[in-house]
Protein backbone atom coordinates (compact mmCIF):
# COMPACT_ATOMS: atom_id res chain seq x y z
CA UNK A 1 0.00 0.00 0.00
CA UNK A 2 1.16 3.23 -0.51
CA UNK A 3 2.29 5.32 2.36
CA UNK A 4 1.38 8.83 2.35
CA UNK A 5 3.06 9.87 5.17
CA UNK A 6 5.59 10.64 2.64
CA UNK A 7 3.22 13.25 1.13
CA UNK A 8 2.42 14.57 4.30
CA UNK A 9 6.28 15.55 5.32
CA UNK A 10 7.49 15.97 2.02
CA UNK A 11 9.44 19.24 1.40
CA UNK A 12 7.84 22.12 -1.67
CA UNK A 13 10.59 20.23 -4.07
CA UNK A 14 8.00 16.79 -3.37
CA UNK A 15 4.66 18.31 -4.16
CA UNK A 16 6.21 20.27 -7.17
CA UNK A 17 7.26 17.11 -8.62
CA UNK A 18 3.67 15.80 -7.90
CA UNK A 19 1.98 18.17 -10.28
CA UNK A 20 4.68 18.41 -12.58
CA UNK A 21 3.88 14.59 -13.36
CA UNK A 22 -0.30 14.50 -12.42
CA UNK A 23 0.08 17.63 -15.48
CA UNK A 24 2.15 15.22 -17.70
CA UNK A 25 0.08 12.74 -17.47
CA UNK A 26 -3.33 14.54 -18.01
CA UNK A 27 -1.83 16.57 -21.07
CA UNK A 28 -1.09 13.34 -22.43
CA UNK A 29 -4.52 11.90 -21.75
CA UNK A 30 -5.66 14.84 -22.72
CA UNK A 31 -4.14 14.66 -26.49
CA UNK A 32 -5.14 11.09 -26.44
CA UNK A 33 -8.85 11.69 -26.18
CA UNK A 34 -8.40 14.42 -28.71
CA UNK A 35 -6.54 11.94 -31.28
CA UNK A 36 -9.08 9.20 -30.83
CA UNK A 37 -12.70 10.55 -30.02
CA UNK A 38 -14.00 12.38 -32.90
CA UNK A 39 -17.35 13.17 -31.52
CA UNK A 40 -18.01 15.82 -28.94
CA UNK A 41 -20.73 13.99 -27.23
CA UNK A 42 -17.95 10.59 -26.70
CA UNK A 43 -15.40 12.94 -25.43
CA UNK A 44 -18.02 14.94 -23.24
CA UNK A 45 -18.96 11.62 -21.69
CA UNK A 46 -15.15 10.58 -21.31
CA UNK A 47 -14.21 13.56 -19.76
CA UNK A 48 -17.46 13.56 -17.30
CA UNK A 49 -16.25 9.56 -15.87
CA UNK A 50 -12.48 11.01 -16.29
CA UNK A 51 -13.66 13.93 -13.56
CA UNK A 52 -15.94 11.69 -11.46
CA UNK A 53 -13.01 9.68 -11.18
CA UNK A 54 -10.40 12.14 -10.22
CA UNK A 55 -12.91 14.13 -7.77
CA UNK A 56 -13.32 10.50 -5.67
CA UNK A 57 -10.13 9.44 -5.90
CA UNK A 58 -8.91 12.86 -4.68
CA UNK A 59 -11.76 12.69 -1.92
CA UNK A 60 -10.18 9.48 -0.90
CA UNK A 61 -6.70 10.67 -0.85
CA UNK A 62 -7.31 13.87 1.33
CA UNK A 63 -9.29 11.25 3.64
CA UNK A 64 -6.66 9.38 4.37
CA UNK A 65 -4.10 11.82 4.06
CA UNK A 66 -5.95 13.88 7.01
CA UNK A 67 -6.31 10.78 9.13
CA UNK A 68 -2.83 10.03 9.50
Amino acid sequence: MFNFSCLVNSSTYDYNSISAILSTVLGVHFGHVLIHMKDHSSRLLHWIGMGIALLVLGIITYGKIRSL
